[in-house]
């Protein structure tokens, strides 16, 4: 199955100078590309490195889907963007790096965050309690639940989000 990406519903989109100032915080040589890459993202929600070149073909339509994984990388590297790979095998990015869940449905693609501390909690004292055999040392410094399945209804005139197009 192939995820279809779904676009932010909560979060506010940040203006170019936005932008600029969170790359130079994190460290990121500014560069317009990289401008357009983050505000890509952030339209389309979890995309793929193929959907950002989509849409930063727009602007600049000689930018290669390598010169967009180079700065997708930086991006992740730095923590400006999380990823996220599906049980499809497939790679999306998200501008959403506070903790987080996703639900995936395998019928539309969809994708969805979703915020639970109490999850997370739970598996967090779950691991600790039930050591594997082997894990000695290990360190849990993150957790992401992927939920998979299906919807039981029709969601495409959901309101709180926008359906974007699979390459």
């Amino acid at each position: 199955m192939r995820y279809q990406t779904k676009g932010k519903e909560t979060t506010m989109r940040k203006n170019s100078q936005q932008i600029r100032e969170m790359l130079n915080a994190h460290g990121i040589k500014v560069t317009p590309q990289r401008i357009a890459v983050y505000a890509a993202l952030e339209e389309l929600g979890h995309a793929s490195a193929e959907q950002i070149t989509a849409k930063v073909h727009d602007t600049f339509p000689t930018v290669t889907v390598g010169t967009i994984y180079n700065v997708l990388e930086c991006f992740s590297t730095k923590g400006v963007i999380s990823k996220l790979n599906t049980s499809d095998n497939k790679m999306y990015f998200d501008v959403n790096i506070h903790d987080h869940h996703h639900l995936l449905c395998e019928e539309t693609g969809e994708i969805l965050d979703f915020g639970d501390r109490e999850l997370t909690e739970l598996v967090r004292a779950y691991y600790a309690s039930h050591r594997m055999a082997g894990t000695d040392g290990f360190e849990v410094t993150d957790i992401r639940v992927q939920v998979i399945g299906n919807f039981r209804h029709n969601r495409s005139n959901h309101n709180r989000t926008t359906k974007i197009p699979t390459e």
